[in-house]
C-alpha cells in the first residue's frame, strides 16, 4: 500500500515539474538568443530562470537514488545557469560576447534540464 501511494505522489510531482521544467527551459532559451542582443533583458529573465531552478528541489519522487538524480540535474541546471549569468554581465560590462562559452553553456543547460524531466 504504501508503494501505490508514493508511485502516486510521483506521478503527481511529475505532472507538475515537467510542464514546469519545459517552460523554464523555454524562457531561458529566449533569454540565451537575447544574449547578446539585449543583455541587460537577458540577465533578467536568466535570473528569474534560476530562482526556479533552485526552487524546484523534489523529495517526492519514487525513491532516493530518483531524488538524487534529479537534484543533481537542477544543481547542474543552476549552475549552468549561473554561468550565463556571468556572461551577460561581462557584455553589460563591455565585453565582447563569449558565444563558443555561451553555446556550451546553452548545451549543459539542455542536457541537465533533460536529465531532469527523464527521471519521470
Amino acid at each position: 500500500m504504501a508503494e501505490v501511494t508514493t508511485d502516486q505522489a510521483a506521478a503527481a510531482a511529475c505532472s507538475i515539474i515537467t510542464p514546469a521544467i519545459k517552460q523554464v527551459a523555454s524562457d531561458v532559451q529566449n533569454a540565451v538568443a537575447d544574449i547578446p542582443i539585449d543583455a541587460t533583458a537577458a540577465e533578467k529573465n536568466l535570473q528569474a530562470a534560476k530562482v526556479l531552478l533552485d526552487a524546484g528541489g523534489m523529495q517526492i519522487l519514487v525513491d532516493d537514488a530518483t531524488n538524487t538524480k534529479y537534484n543533481a540535474a537542477m544543481s547542474a541546471a543552476s549552475t549552468a545557469v549561473d554561468g550565463l549569468i556571468e556572461q551577460a554581465q561581462e557584455i553589460q560590462a563591455g565585453q565582447a560576447p563569449d558565444t563558443t562559452r555561451i553555446d556550451e553553456l546553452d548545451t549543459q543547460l539542455e542536457t541537465a534540464l533533460s536529465d531532469a524531466t527523464a527521471v519521470c
